[in-house]
């Protein structure tokens, strides 16, 4: 199973991640009460209304001091409401952990569902017959994925007919359930699927995927132990080693299965850009990966097309125009370096306080990004997308680590115009009419009409029609 984004969740502890890794396999000793189900129902039920007066709150809110078009209202509201509005949602939030807090004690795959959807769906849509469904019977929804994987919790046993066949090559690795077949030395490795059992056929209880080794050994497998190998061994140009040996032991099996076929490509650039083996891997977005060694972390594009290349050049553009801010270094993880030939951001790697609740800090989060953009605005920039999970939650307060897709604005839109039309900049994946939108977009607002109108000049005149329509 492809755990969340780590740099957002924080670090389990050893006990509880390997739980989490066991819990689907891990049939619960007592079953749900009557009194589970009411307690359940109640705790819905008061959630919903809490929920909604937030809500209905927050929505008056952003109408009184925003309308329809402004994203920004946060940053308007008198201290008083807004503290009000916090309050409304601190006690929905505390009604929704409780909810997560029966479910992991009454529900057959336990801390499973911590790392195997997104709590809010948790919450609002899971019901209680998939709550307290046995292991072994399939959920009767797809369980959405949450932040950083690729697909949410699944019934491993379900899976197994469709997944893979006999024959197919596989990597696999133990999540910490030892098998009484499977030899110590053979926790990780390659195989071939040598046979499978289909539960509704009948066959050995356990595992459905029995793989064969290269020396002979075998041993019985869940799905979510597997995944297909083909292309992902080709050497990553890191001294000979296969990309998982450059990681710290065990982090490959947190790369999600989307990631896994750039690995080579992504840990050969990390480490031609300096950065060292044995690092950990804390997730991947849109555009990049990220690792860890210690206190610096690399952020490396997912591949060197043109436009993923653009993407990571402005993030670290914006990276070090934030650290010159007073009022947004404090929050934002510190940038050392930026590697263009590899396409590697070198920064801080801020660690979670894992006593922090993100459901508490979410409205401040918000708060926080509308004042960074505010102070970034007169530096040329806008705020990068704001993404909750964008933030890591220190001990000393959150911490910016995605700072993807911001915007140039002012002067620095200004001065990257002039230098792509001088040749010194290159176009990439632009067209010369995106050059002349992003310029009209700030006509009257970070840009004169008389500055707009000089730079459209300046386009129009290095690329005749660029600037009509």
């Amino acid at each position: 199973m492809s755990l969340p984004f780590r740099e957002m969740r924080g670090s389990l502890d050893p006990l509880k991640e390997a739980w989490t890794l066991l819990s689907l396999n891990a049939p619960r000793t007592t079953g749900p009460t009557a009194t589970d189900r009411r307690r359940w129902d109640e705790l819905h039920a008061s959630y919903a209304t809490k929920r909604e007066a937030a809500r209905g709150y927050e929505r008056q809110l952003s109408l009184e001091y925003g309308g329809s078009h402004d994203q920004n209202w946060r940053m308007w509201v008198p201290r008083s409401k807004r503290e009000r509005l916090e309050r409304l949602e601190a006690a929905a939030d505390r009604v929704g952990d409780k909810i997560v807090e029966l479910l992991v004690r009454v529900s057959p795959r336990g801390e499973a569902w911590l790392t195997g959807a997104p709590a809010w769906w948790i919450r609002e849509r899971l019901t209680w017959e998939d709550a307290v469904r046995p292991v072994g019977e399939p959920l009767s929804v797809e369980v959405p994925a949450p932040y950083g994987a690729t697909r949410g919790l699944r019934e491993t046993v379900a899976d197994a007919p469709s997944l893979l066949r006999k024959g197919t090559r596989v990597r696999v690795w133990d999540q910490g359930a030892l098998r009484w077949d499977r030899s110590p030395e053979k926790r990780e490795g390659i195989g071939v699927i040598a046979d499978l059992f289909r539960p509704d056929y009948g066959g050995p209880p356990g595992p459905p995927y029995l793989v064969r080794f290269q020396d002979g050994t075998t041993g019985w497998y869940d799905a979510d132990e597997v995944e297909r190998a083909s292309a992902i061994l080709r050497d990553a140009g890191t001294g000979g080693g296969n990309w998982e040996d450059y990681l710290a032991p065990g982090e490959a099996r947190y790369v999600p299965p989307v990631v896994l076929p750039q690995m080579p490509d992504i840990v050969a650039r990390a480490a031609a850009a300096g950065m060292p083996p044995g690092v950990e891997f804390m997730g991947a977005g849109m555009t990049g990966a990220v690792f860890c060694a210690g206190p610096v972390a690399y952020k490396v594009a997912r591949s060197t097309a043109p436009i993923t290349q653009r993407m990571l050049e402005e993030e670290a553009e914006w990276l070090f125009a934030a650290a010159t801010v007073p009022d947004v270094a404090p929050h934002v993880a510190r940038i050392s370096g930026f590697d263009p030939n590899n396409a590697v951001i070198v920064r801080e790697c801020p660690h979670a306080d894992r006593d922090q609740s993100r459901s508490r800090w979410e409205s401040r989060v918000s708060d926080l990004h509308s004042a960074i953009e505010r102070d970034m605005l007169p530096h040329g920039w806008t705020a990068p997308e704001f993404k909750p999970d964008s933030y890591v939650l220190t001990t000393q307060g959150p911490v910016l680590v995605d700072a993807s897709m911001p915007t140039r604005v002012g002067q620095v839109l200004a001065r990257y115009v002039e230098d792509v039309v001088a040749g010194e900049r290159p176009l990439g994946d632009d067209r010369p009419s995106d050059l002349a939108f992003y310029v009209r977009r700030e006509e009257g607002k970070t840009l004169t009409y008389r500055e707009s109108e000089d730079l459209q000049l300046l386009i129009e005149h290095r690329w005749p029609g660029s600037t009509r329509g």
